[in-house]
């Protein structure tokens, strides 16, 4: 792609998310973008149909990157399928925290664990075989919202522990939830 364009839609992209920090999308006009971006609406049209054209365009390149870096991990594995993750907020903290921010789309959210929910829905799978559909499904929610609180206490906090640290907090929940469900629920 032509450097010029790249440069536009970076800079259009930043005044938007800029905008996003401090103003309901359904707020922001295309004017505004357009003066913050010191572009014309010929330009902004030329890339994105609206503000929730450009929002959901950032989106799904953000869940690109999210399933690009934990395909690159090639495994199951809870803590190697949470690593990227966090590796991808840290690396992109501003960005992340407007998206889930209260200006963003509240959809996001729910992508982000659709993706989650399958990686791990394979690990669920194997390892409690005899649970019901409906059963895994509740386990996979009550560890990834525990999960989710865990991110956004992180993230509100200023990101100030390492991603290991976060990811390592995480994983021996989960493997203590795993062992106590196993020994308390399934073997009775």
């Amino acid at each position: 792609m032509d450097k010029r364009i790249v440069n536009t839609k970076e800079r259009i992209t930043d005044r938007f998310m800029k905008l996003l920090k401090t103003t309901a999308l359904d707020k922001i006009t295309v004017t505004q973008i357009c003066r913050r971006a010191n572009i014309n609406r010929a330009t902004f049209y030329k890339y994105y149909d609206n503000p929730y054209d450009l929002l959901s365009k950032i989106e799904s390149e953000y869940i690109n990157l999210f399933e690009r870096r934990i395909e690159s991990e090639k495994t199951d594995a809870f803590p190697q399928v949470l690593s990227p993750i966090l590796s991808t907020i840290a690396d992109t903290k501003d960005l992340f925290a407007v998206l889930i921010g209260e200006n963003g789309d509240g959809a996001f959210r729910k992508r982000v664990f659709e993706l989650c929910y399958r990686r791990n829905m394979d690990i669920i799978n194997e390892k409690f075989p005899t649970l019901s559909d409906e059963e895994k499904k509740w386990m996979f929610f009550f560890i990834g919202e525990g999960c989710n609180g865990i991110l956004q206490q992180w993230i509100d906090g200023g990101m100030k522990e390492s991603t290991e640290q976060v990811a390592d907090f995480c994983t021996a929940l989960v493997k203590t939830l795993n062992k106590n469900f196993m020994e308390n629920y399934l073997i009775k």
